[in-house]
């Protein structure tokens, strides 16, 4: 399952504990003193893919032949979608 979830992350990758610790470290600092309020995502730019119409995309394929032994989505393409890239 971790392998489909980063194949649609534009980063395609899991986020290391130091990134997002350098962003704490930096909101607990001087420098982001005058940030209130802020929604900071530190996501890999999952933000930017709405992953919930994932299965309706028809470049996705959720069914591969590796489907249901959660080792991510396989198109069979290389349009920049699933681990096909």
């Amino acid at each position: 399952m971790a392998e489909l979830v980063t194949a649609l992350v534009p980063q395609r990758r899991p986020a290391h504990a130091d990134e997002v610790a350098a962003v704490i470290a930096w909101l607990l600092s001087d420098t982001a003193s005058y940030v209130n309020g802020a929604v900071i995502p530190v996501d890999g730019s999952a933000v930017a893919v709405d992953v919930g119409t994932v299965p309706f995309d028809p470049r996705v394929s959720l069914r591969g032949p590796r489907a249901g032994r959660g080792e991510g989505c396989d198109d069979g393409g290389d349009d920049g979608v699933g681990p096909g890239v």
